[in-house]
């Protein structure tokens, strides 16, 4: 196995690395990752990053969203990105930002296998996303939303949340990581 992690900037990548310890893994920005180069990848994982990021900085994520033929791990920010890819609409919440632990309700997948129907996750972000289309199915839910999503026939999952950034979460990665 031998992981990529494609950094949008997250706050979180001190997490991420720690949850990969031990493991085959390279961080690659963003701003220099290109799809010719994921073929020596088992697993990607595409980072959260900082609010209001212009999608259209993202062109080789993308490209990696549609074609790619391996697991791919959407968090935060690369759930959104996903969402985006699929027709969604990029929403701001209410309130200044969602940060902090909350209950999620989810149902059950491999990757969430080995967790409870409800799970305590962290979350840092000041946008949903709404609408998307119907090759996608909903995995996981909160009081805020959609929180996880599944491709229905690719493995590619995106969750809203912080997976590194928690106990439940990061049994998530480790359940990717199986795929």
């Amino acid at each position: 196995m031998r992981v990529l992690v494609i950094n949008n900037n997250t706050e979180f990548i001190e997490q991420i690395k720690g949850v990969l310890k031990g493991l085959d893994y390279e961080i690659i920005s963003f701003k220099e990752v290109k799809f010719e180069n994921i073929i020596d990848f088992t697993h990607i994982i595409l980072t959260g990053g900082p609010e209001r990021l212009d999608f259209d900085l993202f062109k080789e994520e993308v490209k990696i969203i549609k074609e790619a033929d391996k697991p791919v791990l959407g968090i935060c920010f690369g759930h959104q990105l996903i969402l985006k890819v699929f027709g969604a609409r990029l929403v701001k919440i209410d309130s200044k930002e969602r940060r902090g632990f909350f209950d999620v309700v989810v149902k059950k997948d491999s990757i969430f296998s080995g967790l409870k129907e409800k799970i305590s996750v962290f979350e840092s972000h000041s946008y949903v996303m709404e609408g998307f289309g119907e090759e996608l199915m909903v995995l996981a839910e909160s009081d805020a939303g959609k929180e996880a999503i599944k491709h229905k026939s690719k493995n590619l999952y995106g969750v809203q949340f912080h997976p590194e950034a928690g106990r439940d979460g990061k049994k998530i990665i480790e359940n990717f990581l199986k795929l």
